[in-house]
């Protein structure tokens, strides 16, 4: 399944703080079912492998969250929280919140870090803002973070929806340390930014940019830049080199892309993206741990 986004706008941005009920639901991680919080799903695999667990070390209240890497048939498995259903991994929102804020604890001797990725869409699900950032300070004292929602390369409607996720990821697959974990407590977004228009913004040069999150499960984000408006094919394949999935085969506009690539019916494994047009041949190797 995939969702094509046209990005078409830059914008002057005004944040005007005011308060707003947070409308992620089970924002500090009270409940429970399972090795599951309510109103999240994980990446754990039951009777498989857990890399998500509910810890007693929280920031307030009873509970936090912890994700865990852990080894699986001698290969890390990252771990992965997503706020909402995983027939539904989205929160019903009513704004464009200008943050994303709550308290996070960082335990690794390595390069692992917490990836968070965050968009805020419109009633069609085209983006309006996004957050993809690492947080990398280690700690074992709770510790604030608060992020800023970027609008630069969104649409200019209003958000319907929120999609959030936190993981496990290394900047290096040479000194990824199995055990690093980090612990999310009390997740909040907040504030309202108000948005106008300037100018439309149409890219310099043909791009494929690396996927997020990667490694992922079960879908993934693939941004491509188109300097003009011509013909596109992005296709998947495996590391044998045999064509797994077309995602895009279809003229589109000068502009910034986005697909959806949503993996349920593949294995894990090494797969490359190739985006082919008359001007420009790239390809990212992405890895998909399910």
């Amino acid at each position: 399944m995939t969702k094509d986004t046209n990005l078409f706008f830059i914008f002057f941005l005004l944040p005007i703080f005011v308060f707003a009920q947070n409308p992620i639901q089970n924002a500090g991680f009270e409940d429970w079912s399972g090795d599951e919080p309510v109103n999240w799903f994980t990446n754990n695999i039951p009777a498989t492998v857990t890399a998500v667990t509910q810890s007693s070390n929280p920031y307030s209240g009873s509970y936090a969250v912890k994700g865990e890497i852990v080894s699986w048939f001698d290969n890390p498995y990252y771990p992965s929280v997503i706020a909402g259903e995983p027939s539904n991994p989205y929160t019903t929102v009513s704004q464009n919140y200008a943050k994303l804020s709550g308290y996070y604890q960082l335990h690794t001797t390595g390069a692992d870090f917490i990836l968070v990725t965050a968009s805020l869409l419109d009633s069609d699900f085209g983006l309006v803002a996004i957050i993809f950032t690492g947080i990398e300070t280690v700690t074992e004292q709770y510790l604030p973070f608060s992020i800023d929602f970027d609008y630069s390369n969104g649409n200019g409607n209003d958000a319907a929806y929120l999609s959030l996720q936190f993981m496990m990821s290394s900047r290096s697959i040479d000194s990824i340390q199995i055990g690093a974990n980090f612990l999310i407590d009390d997740v909040e977004i907040s504030g309202v930014t108000a948005l106008e228009s300037m100018d439309n913004i149409i890219p310099s040069n043909f791009k494929l940019w690396q996927n997020y999150p990667n490694p992922f499960n079960p879908s993934t984000t693939i941004r491509f830049n188109l300097p003009k408006s011509t013909f596109v094919v992005l296709k998947v394949f495996n590391i044998h080199g045999s064509e797994v999935e077309t995602l895009l085969n279809g003229k589109r506009k000068a502009g910034i892309h986005e697909i959806q690539w949503n993996t349920k019916d593949l294995s894990s494994g090494i797969y490359f993206i190739k985006m082919i047009t008359d001007e420009f041949v790239g390809s990212k190797k992405v890895t998909l741990l399910k």
